[in-house]
């Protein structure tokens, strides 16, 4: 691994974690937990810092938790030697630290739970994950492992190979798997057949039409944003084509229609109805069940546009706004009841 994918992993990472031994000694925690855990772990050289605190957060109450910062240079072996230390320690002070420490590595982070079965397959999974370049953050604690990619494409191909390297660190055992892109993007989140459902998806669809995004996080939904609002008819077309276990809902994003809690059709019927010139100066339209919120090119556009759209909104959307785009502190009311436009729907 280069220096500069360590020191871009630890930057992202431990950011907040002030550089050297940052610690709440005896006079802060009450009984020294803290301090003694400092104490114990300060002089490896694999530990770069700590930061610690009581078991609950709370001053004067006693034990211990945190997070162990390991040295970019430190090897394999000696983080897998530090899990080894601090497990026994765990393991041999567990009614006085009754907490957890974190370990954080190039940006990855494991609790060290004491228990060596736990902690060893957490740590293999850890080095595995740390060697690979597409990496960008982990987090691996009680089943659950989530990491991050720098991009949409690099966070799909994550999904595409994290339940293997799941399966051949861990045989046997199951976890909650999550995915994502640094911006959002893509967040897959779910088993093994979870993951690979929105993969194929992103695989299919992304043949057809150029795609921004996908979120899944349970079977009976999956969001898909679109790079261009226009190709949602072949991206419709591609969907309903697959054969997808659980039969999920396939809800359509784009460049035109942000989503909430909705599939979207309300801001689709909403574009609908505008004449193309009014259409033109509509950057989005976002909906979340029946709140809508419209965003504009200019502030001119809040008061020359606010009776045009209100009356295209669908009469089940209860709230609707205006807000020009990039300036959340335009937004403007033009609808705060229930009462639509007769006639629409």
């Amino acid at each position: 691994m280069t220096g500069e994918k360590r020191g871009r992993r630890r930057r992202t990472a431990v950011a907040t974690i002030a550089l050297g031994l940052a610690v709440l000694l005896a006079g802060c925690t009450g009984d020294g937990e803290a301090a003694a855990f400092a104490r114990e772990f300060r002089d490896d050289p694999a530990v770069e810092s700590m930061e610690l605190t009581s078991h609950d957060n709370q001053p004067f109450t006693g034990g211990v938790r945190g997070d162990v910062v390991v040295r970019d240079t430190a090897t394999d072996g000696s983080v897998s030697d530090l899990v080894g230390r601090i497990g026994d320690y765990t393991r041999a002070n567990a009614d006085r630290m009754r907490g957890r420490v974190t370990l954080i590595v190039d940006g990855l982070k494991t609790e060290v739970t004491g228990d060596r079965a736990v902690d060893d397959a957490h740590l293999r999974l850890l080095l595995t994950l740390r060697s690979d370049d597409r990496v960008r953050g982990a987090s691996i604690r009680d089943a659950a492992v989530g990491v991050y990619g720098a991009a949409a494409d690099v966070a799909i191909d994550l999904a595409r190979d994290l339940p293997a390297v799941v399966e051949r660190n861990t045989p046997g055992e199951e976890w909650l798997l999550s995915v994502r892109s640094e911006d959002g993007a893509v967040s897959l989140r779910g088993d093994s057949a979870i993951l690979g459902t929105g993969v194929r998806l992103w695989d299919v669809l992304g043949s057809v039409v150029p795609l921004t995004g996908i979120r899944v996080e349970d079977t009976s939904r999956i969001e898909i944003a679109l790079r261009h609002e226009s190709d949602l008819p072949r991206a419709r077309a591609a969907a309903s084509e697959l054969a997808l276990a659980n039969d999920p809902e396939v809800v359509f994003a784009s460049d035109l229609v942000r989503l909430g809690d909705s599939d979207g059709e309300d801001a689709r019927l909403l574009l609908s109805r505008l004449e193309e010139v009014t259409r033109e100066r509509v950057v989005y339209v976002w909906v979340s069940d029946t709140r809508m919120q419209v965003a504009v090119r200019n502030e001119d556009d809040l008061s020359a546009l606010a009776g045009p759209i209100e009356a295209a909104i669908p009469a089940r959307i209860t709230e609707a706004s205006l807000v020009v785009d990039g300036a959340p502190d335009t937004s403007v009311d033009i609808r705060t009841t229930g009462a639509g436009q007769e006639g629409s729907g």
